[in-house]
């Protein structure tokens, strides 16, 4: 984990980090790390591409707003390259239509899924 994610982890909590863990990036460039501290835990991320980096930012943050179940960014680097978010356990939506995205053949249970999050959309 990068020294940048202690800091923001520490900055936002006041907390020391006491474990880090790299976790599932679901098919994107960025990579994720729970990072624990105390009773907290949050997910701190580090990207390749700013123009990504803060697309993904603006885009947390007008669903956020909107009141979509998303984990919410809590703090960002100065270079923006670096942030923490809300830990909202493991299950992602992309790890949860799985099989279907692996066969083409969705199951009911996974088209279920996907028209809730386009709903929310």
């Amino acid at each position: 984990m990068e020294d940048t994610l202690s800091r923001l982890f520490e900055s936002y909590t006041g907390k020391k980090v006491t474990e880090c863990t790299e976790i599932n990036s679901s098919g994107s460039n960025r990579r994720y790390y729970r990072i624990k501290g105390g009773d907290i835990s949050l997910v701190g991320v580090t990207g390749t591409s700013l123009e990504e980096n803060k697309a993904f930012l603006a885009i947390d943050k007008h669903f956020v707003e909107a009141g979509i179940n998303v984990p919410k960014v809590l703090a960002v680097s100065e270079d923006s390259m670096s942030y923490i978010q809300e830990d909202l356990g493991d299950e992602s939506l992309f790890s949860a239509v799985a099989h279907g995205r692996e066969t083409g053949e969705y199951s009911d249970h996974e088209k279920a899924l996907l028209c809730k999050v386009a709903e929310e959309l």
